[in-house]
């Protein structure tokens, strides 16, 4: 502990020269102090490179556990359908409104406190609210019960990814953002897959309550952890007035986002590439269940590893090709994903209507390859477009969107399709309503190829401006 505040230390010694450089009567954010060097991030190596591969550790983990507790449920539909007796359309319900409408309703206020306050405390507070809220569903006694413990998640897992994005992107210097996003990006979608694979094996051996609690309540450890030795960068911090939230400022940050071009293209990229990369994971079980009549210990080791495997893939070649591209042309960072789910989306479609499972594996580990391979790409070309102090409230409407449409909508209209279906194609049902998502996935890429064109001019812009 002595060490971390010898670093906070580091930072007050840097404090008056910062201070100094300040404009009078300037209107910068109390949070951002303008320095003498142009870059925003030329005072943020001060702690030493172990200090700063621990923090994006501990992010890292963070985001794990978020997406374990958040991918857990996936496990669980077949056993709670079973007990409380529901459709598929009300398991759409709990997988999708029940989390992403809290979620995203609390993204913005969350974002607009990262943006202004102590980014540490944000995810400290969230972790153990999601947390506890996961273990509280395994004593869930109906459909409302369970439904109220999944509002819980929503709200607390609000706080996840926008301020864990945007303290990682100020440990490391804009050219390293691709990598810092591939990172983080794997965090979030191993935790997706190592949660189905680890929920398939605890489920197997005991009940769906007792899962819950099993990946529910490390995280209450882990809070403690992240709060004790996770350190914010930032001199002055605050906690925004209620008022603030959607303030005179908050309304200008968000206008102006909408208002660039690249930035609009990307909020319509996360709404329908999410629609499918929600949605179908969130059924992704139960298909395998029913339309091969696997175990559900044999369907999450089977859809888990192929997903790990696969996303493991498109990661490191994301962070290896993305930053390299963008030497040349900054504009790669919407033109590779663009491309990638471009030629994902039929492949994605023969994966969900092959008739043997394992051909579906073979064949969704190259589409689900291409598409996170794309993902960490659109998270870089945030970065690029949002100055320094807005990037918490850019990547929170991103949020907003994806939650409210991808998974707020998704798992509705899938579950609704498949209820649909299932007098004409019985189990196989829900595999031809997946595959109808598919389309999404195509209609995304048309958004990223269409932001391609501004994105040069927009970066620029909002690469000075963050200078």
């Amino acid at each position: 502990m002595g060490y971390f505040r010898r670093i906070d230390a580091t930072y007050t010694e840097a404090q008056p020269a910062r201070q100094a450089a300040r404009p009078a009567g300037s209107n910068e954010p109390e949070t951002r102090v303008p320095t003498a060097n142009p870059s925003p991030y030329g005072h943020m190596n001060n702690p030493s490179g172990w200090y700063r591969s621990y923090c994006l550790s501990l992010i890292f983990v963070v985001l794990v556990i978020a997406y374990i507790d958040r991918g857990i449920f996936g496990v669980i539909l077949e056993p709670v359908k079973q007990e409380f007796g529901l459709s598929d359309l009300q398991l759409g319900v709990l997988t999708g409104p029940a989390f992403a409408l809290f979620y995203a309703l609390m993204g913005i206020p969350l974002a607009r406190w990262a943006d202004v306050g102590n980014r540490r405390t944000v995810v400290a507070l969230c972790l153990a609210v999601w947390s506890g809220m996961t273990a509280l569903g395994g004593m869930a006694q109906n459909f409302l019960t369970l439904f109220l413990t999944r509002i819980g998640v929503g709200v607390g897992e609000a706080g996840a990814v926008p301020p864990t994005h945007s303290l990682a992107s100020n440990y490391y210097p804009p050219t390293q953002h691709g990598k810092v996003a591939s990172i983080l990006s794997f965090a979030a979608l191993i935790g997706s897959f190592v949660g189905v694979i680890l929920g398939g094996e605890v489920l197997k051996a005991s009940t769906w309550r007792i899962t819950l609690m099993v990946v529910g309540i490390p995280g209450l450890l882990l809070a403690v952890v992240v709060f004790a030795s996770l350190r914010e960068p930032r001199q002055i911090t605050r906690v925004p007035r209620p008022g603030e939230i959607f303030d005179a400022s908050s309304r200008a940050v968000m206008r102006k986002l909408l208002a660039t071009k690249t930035y609009f293209q990307l909020l319509l990229t996360f709404a329908t590439v999410s629609f499918f990369t929600l949605g179908m994971p969130a059924f992704a079980i139960p298909f395998f269940q029913r339309s091969f009549e696997l175990e559900v210990n044999i369907a999450t080791r089977s859809y888990g590893s192929a997903a790990l495997v696969s996303t493991l893939i498109g990661t490191i070649l994301a962070g290896i090709i993305v930053d390299r591209l963008a030497r040349r042309d900054v504009a790669w960072k919407l033109r590779l994903p663009g491309l990638a789910c471009l030629i994902a989306a039929p492949i994605m479609a023969a994966a969900l209507l092959a008739p043997d499972y394992r051909l579906c594996l073979a064949l969704y580990v190259v589409a689900n390859t291409l598409v996170f391979m794309a993902l960490p790409a659109l998270y870089s070309a945030v970065y690029g477009v949002a100055h320094d102090s807005e990037r918490s409230m850019a990547i929170a409407l991103l949020g907003l969107v994806t939650n409210l449409i991808g998974l707020g909508v998704g798992p509705v209209l899938i579950g609704a399709a498949s209820d649909w279906l299932q007098p004409q194609f019985g189990s196989d049902s829900l595999r031809y309503a997946l595959a109808g998502s598919v389309l999404f996935l195509a209609w995304a890429s048309l958004h990223m190829l269409k932001g391609v064109r501004t994105y040069r001019q927009d970066y620029v812009a909002g690469d000075a401006a963050s200078d």
